[in-house]
């Protein structure tokens, strides 16, 4: 498929008031769309294998967390796993509290084997409080 220049233009303006913004970003390749070309089926969700603070061995749901502690997860898939972290709908999120706070790095501290099928993440979440806590994480494959 051939590739097109693209332009993206964004328009915002803030409520109540005159203020407007505008910016433009054209260094951007499209590919057409082709509907002869194969595209894979994905329905089988991806599956968090390990979810664990510090030590695997240690921990338990419900446990007490140290202050500054490291949270590891292993997640595999049958067909590839989508490791964005910004994306329409489909970038990984990780919440804590119920959304009291949202880390976006976690992308950043992702690695994905097995051509994609599964990735580790390793995130040290400083500034957490010891005590309690519940995670909210969710992930997509790279089908969406």
């Amino acid at each position: 498929a051939l590739w097109e220049k693209g332009l993206i233009s964004v328009y915002a303006h803030k409520d109540n008031s005159t203020h407007m913004v505008n910016g433009q970003f054209n260094k951007i390749e499209i590919s057409p769309y082709s509907a002869s070309e194969v595209t894979v089926v994905d329905t089988t969700a991806p599956v968090i294998e390990k979810m664990f603070f510090n030590d695997e061995s240690s921990f338990a749901e419900g446990a007490y967390i140290p202050a500054n502690s490291t949270l590891y997860i292993t997640v595999t898939d049958d067909v590839a796993i989508s490791n964005m972290s910004v994306g329409l709908g489909n970038a990984m999120t990780l919440k804590l509290d119920g959304g009291k706070e949202t880390y976006r790095e976690v992308q950043s501290h992702a690695t994905l084997s097995e051509n994609g099928k599964r990735m580790d993440i390793a995130l040290p979440l400083t500034g957490i409080t010891a005590g309690q806590h519940r995670l909210t994480y969710t992930v997509h494959d790279a089908a969406g």
